[in-house]
């Protein structure tokens, strides 16, 4: 299983078209955005409680650190290939 996974994560962020990781990564900081902004909404609006919204929060912050660890995966496989 750890096999598979490396070498699905080593197909990803090495393939001809590194910078998808990027692209990748950029969308998830932009949903994150979208997405906290219509929590705000959802808590002015009464919709949704203050800690569901605090829970909701840090989530989207893992999300959006996980691209910037793939980021970083990419960045060291691209050292390594062009050693």
């Amino acid at each position: 299983m750890e096999k598979v996974s490396l070498d699905i994560l080593r197909e990803t962020v090495s393939s001809p078209n590194n910078s998808i990781v990027q692209e990748l990564e950029d969308l998830t900081d932009k949903m994150s955005v979208d997405y906290k902004t219509n929590m705000v909404e959802r808590l002015k609006a009464g919709v949704c409680h203050a800690e569901g919204a605090m829970i909701y929060s840090t989530i989207l912050v893992d999300f959006e650190r996980i691209g910037d660890h793939l980021l970083n995966v990419r960045e060291a496989f691209d050292k390594i290939e062009n050693k």
